[in-house]
């Protein structure tokens, strides 16, 4: 099953929260139920303190950075699929979506982008 988009959440400037059901039937009535949540960050002058100039963050990442969550249950009941995908929604909206709206998320989730594939392209050249 492709990803279907179940629910998007939207707070004034700040990026659009998307939930998408990644769930897969296994056999007979079982599913793997997956729970996919997307947040596209821009990357633009409007995040202070990252670690390098706007121009090479944004040579190396592109203009966005993708924040991407998963979470999975394994052999549910066909009539228990739709119940707790929405549980899981609700548990990341109250777990994890407090994170995600902090004021220093978007920072830093590109400085770490950004520290990473620095890391990647020196041991890149050392192999």
């Amino acid at each position: 099953m492709q990803e279907q988009l179940i629910q998007s959440l939207e707070k004034e400037g700040l990026p659009t929260v998307c939930f998408f059901d990644a769930s897969k039937k296994l056999a007979g009535d079982r599913w793997q139920v997956n729970l996919v949540v997307r947040m596209q960050v821009e990357v633009n002058e409007s995040i202070s303190g990252l670690p390098a100039p706007l121009d090479e963050i944004r040579r190396r990442l592109g203009d966005k950075v993708t924040f991407e969550h998963r979470a999975s249950r394994t052999f549910v009941a066909e009539s228990e699929k739709e119940d707790l995908l929405n549980q899981m929604c609700e548990e990341f909206k109250n777990t994890s979506l407090p994170y995600l709206y902090h004021e220093d998320f978007r920072k830093n989730l590109i400085t770490n982008r950004y520290r990473d594939l620095l890391t990647k392209d020196y041991f890149k050249k050392d192999g």
